[in-house]
């Protein structure tokens, strides 16, 4: 077993490192610390002590991965002729900060006060692991990574030069969503953890190398900078952005004849296409001649009519039967009076007239109320939507005609009934 080993099975301390002249690093592009978990950390250990040791790797293998490290306490890069003289933090970034703050607080303390906790390390035990990946899966195992995390663990592993990545870390860092820095980079949510996890083991996915739409989003967000950074952070406000100010809503193109409408409208849908940089696959222009439009909206209307006429059909016969049984109701009750007026000499042509004629002013009122309902309905619909109203005279006079046709009609047979009573039955009546 080399001396390398030997030291990975043993628990070092800070001071062991110190005695051989090695000090503490950390990758530069780490993320940044959370200064909630620091104070927890220090609370924790100042009442029980490091429990758990730190896991470490030698500077210059990851100098060697490609990595850029930092000295922990003074943020200088490390270069590789320097990187014998450092290990760096794989985990444990906030338990060493909390133990140096510890430590700078107790300065002035007592020394029955002050803080004696020691910081303990071991070396990585699974050398076969690359060393990126180790960084990777152990932040991600020990203190899961939120979205803004994965591209800088993504740049920290990387050896070539991505510019939409490097955008995408600047907006996270800025503390954008990874799926808002994506749209805002690509117009497109399609830059996921997953892509950046690839990234950190060395697969760089397609998607991160292109640029397309990269200085359109950065012109597009230097645009925008008047407006809170919490509202730019909207996948929501980016879309709105896109339709109403960086791709055409609609294009109207006049076209010579009206034999050539279709092709030169699927001509110019097909040239927006090869343009178009929106974040929904699905959503792309279609040529449509205004003919063809208005052709289908004739056909909608006819439809929508026949439907109207069928419904008012059955309402009429609904309202024709409530108006049938209303007259029916009335003749019975006025048997006696029927008898009465038959026995003073009243004819036949008398009674079915007075009873048509209830019946006719009945679905008369009826009608003039609907109207007027109607119309104002009408206004208030308009005065709402802003949709202008238009009111045919001839449209009431036939609806109102109509209704009290439906109510002669409908009174005949009550009418009918009354005419052909019997006067000495009828007065019998009770």
């Amino acid at each position: 077993m080399n001396k390398k080993n030997e030291l990975a099975l043993q628990v070092l301390t800070l001071a062991v490192l110190a005695s051989k002249g090695i000090k503490i690093a950390r990758l530069s592009g780490n993320r940044n610390f959370d200064e909630k978990v620091v104070k927890a950390k220090m609370k924790s250990m100042k009442a029980n002590g490091m429990l758990v040791p730190a896991i470490i790797v030698d500077a210059k293998k990851v100098i060697e991965a490609g990595l850029e490290i930092v000295d922990f306490e003074t943020g200088e890069i490390i270069s590789a002729a320097d990187a014998a003289r450092y290990v760096v933090l794989v985990d444990a970034n906030h338990r060493y900060k909390g133990h140096l703050n510890l430590l700078e607080a107790n300065k002035d303390l007592k020394d029955e006060e002050k803080y004696k906790g020691e910081f303990y390390l071991i070396y990585a035990l699974n050398e076969e692991i690359a060393v990126s990946r180790m960084f990777s899966e152990i932040n991600i195992c020990t203190n899961p990574w939120k979205g803004g995390d994965f591209p800088k663990g993504a740049k920290m592993a990387c050896k070539e030069e991505l510019p939409l990545l490097d955008f995408i870390v600047e907006l996270t860092e800025e503390g954008y969503p990874l799926p808002t820095a994506s749209k805002w980079g690509t117009f497109k949510a399609g830059i996921t953890k997953e892509i950046m996890a690839d990234a950190m083991a060395g697969k760089i996915s397609d998607k991160l190398r292109k640029t397309n739409g990269l200085e359109r989003g950065r012109r597009l967000l230097k645009a925008a900078e008047h407006l809170s950074k919490e509202i730019l952070k909207s996948r929501t406000l980016i879309d709105w952005i896109i339709y109403q100010y960086d791709e055409p809503q609609n294009l109207v193109v006049r076209a010579t004849s009206t034999d050539e409408m279709t092709a030169a409208g699927e001509k110019a849908a097909d040239i927006l296409n090869s343009y178009l940089t929106v974040s929904d696959e699905t959503i792309k222009y279609k040529g449509e001649d205004l003919l063809e439009q208005a052709n289908q909206i004739q056909e909608i209307s006819s439809s929508t009519n026949q439907q109207l006429l069928w419904i008012a059909s059955i309402s009429l016969l609904v309202g024709g039967i409530g108006v049938m049984n209303i007259m029916l109701v009335s003749v019975t009750e006025r048997t006696r009076e029927i008898g009465l007026k038959k026995a003073l000499g009243a004819r036949k042509r008398r009674i079915l007239t007075q009873f048509l004629t209830e019946a006719a002013v009945l679905t008369l009122l009826g009608g003039l109320i609907g109207v007027a309902g109607g119309i104002a309905l009408a206004y208030i619909i308009s005065a709402v939507s802003a949709v202008p109203v238009a009111i045919s005279g001839v449209s009431i006079l036939v609806g109102v005609v109509f209704s009290t046709l439906i109510g002669i009609i409908f009174g005949l047979l009550p009418s009918v009934k009354a005419a052909n009573m019997n006067p000495i039955d009828a007065l019998r009546s009770e």
